[in-house]
């Protein structure tokens, strides 16, 4: 069965329930209205699962389990939490172009793995952004608000800046106690690059141009060498290579007299994301014994 609310297809199990609370939504706030208007002209679709604890967006379907959005005491499905979560996710699949767009330009190296981490922050900052207004009129009509919901209005206060430096999940004791935009810089090379040998150069192209003097290291030399560590290392994790290969831009910049403009973030940007993947993500390690032998690798080229 099939319940159309403005435009939006809604299914699953307890379909009609989610149903009927969009369209109290809907009635209460002008915002939640031209948004699942705004959702369903972009063929937004909402598909409502008994459990699995999942609450997404995957392009323009919005796939949420009741079990996700329950009530911290009961431990039962909260129907405010559960309306709350699929507006925000809705933002996210009118959105879903854009996140694409970001997903392509990290892989065709058109921007940092930084750049695209920093890029889902700031769409998911419009998501929330957009729950909050919807929030700010139901509340004034007398609904009330999911202690989720009420930690997104936090989380608007804060502005897109300070929103992508605060942890993802402040409780997590996994990655998700990243910043927001190393969060997602993580979540993509940890689970859509997976590997070091599916890196090429994408993730590694906009980082840095190194020169000493008026020598410099051509891209295709520099490449070359990159290409050997990404075979030699090819099953070793993105997210661990990355720490290798930020500390040994970090020595060539600081011990080599080698100039390093960094790019796609400044050097701190960088130094502080490796860092805090090692701090933070669980069994993730500096592996010195192959930046030593990547150095050693770059003291025995002859660069033109």
């Amino acid at each position: 069965m099939v319940k159309i609310v403005e435009g939006i297809e809604i299914s699953g199990y307890g379909h009609q329930e989610l149903a009927q609370d969009l369209e109290m939504y809907c009635g209460l706030s002008a915002v939640a209205r031209e948004h699942l208007r705004t959702a369903g002209q972009a063929g937004a679709k909402v598909e409502v699962q008994r459990s699995g604890k999942i609450c997404h967006a995957e392009l323009t379907v919005v796939k949420v389990s009741r079990d996700a959005c329950c009530d911290a005491g009961t431990g039962l499905t909260s129907p405010i939490y559960l309306v709350e979560s699929v507006l925000f996710e809705l933002q996210n699949a009118i959105n879903s172009k854009k996140y694409q767009k970001v997903k392509r330009d990290a892989k065709g190296g058109l921007i940092s793995v930084l750049q695209k981490g920093l890029g889902v922050s700031k769409l998911e900052f419009e998501s929330t952004a957009k729950l909050v207004s919807i929030l700010t009129q139901t509340k004034a009509a007398g609904r009330p608000i999911s202690p989720w919901g009420q930690k997104q209005f936090s989380g608007y206060a804060q502005g897109i800046t300070n929103f992508a430096n605060q942890p993802h999940d402040p409780k997590a004791a996994d990655e998700q106690r990243l910043p927001s935009k190393l969060f997602y810089a993580y979540s993509y090379l940890q689970n859509e690059v997976k590997e070091v040998r599916n890196m090429k150069l994408a993730a590694l192209k906009k980082l840095a141009t190194i020169k000493q003097g008026t020598r410099s290291i051509s891209s295709f030399e520099w490449g070359k060498l990159v290409n050997k560590w990404a075979m030699h290392y090819g099953a070793k994790k993105p997210a661990g290579f990355l720490v290798i290969y930020v500390d040994t831009l970090l020595w060539l910049g600081n011990e080599r007299g080698w100039s390093v403009n960094w790019e796609g973030g400044t050097q701190m940007d960088w130094k502080l994301c490796t860092t805090d993947f090692v701090r933070v993500v669980p069994g993730l390690q500096h592996d010195r014994q192959a930046t030593e032998a990547i150095k050693q690798s770059i003291e025995q080229t002859r660069f033109t």
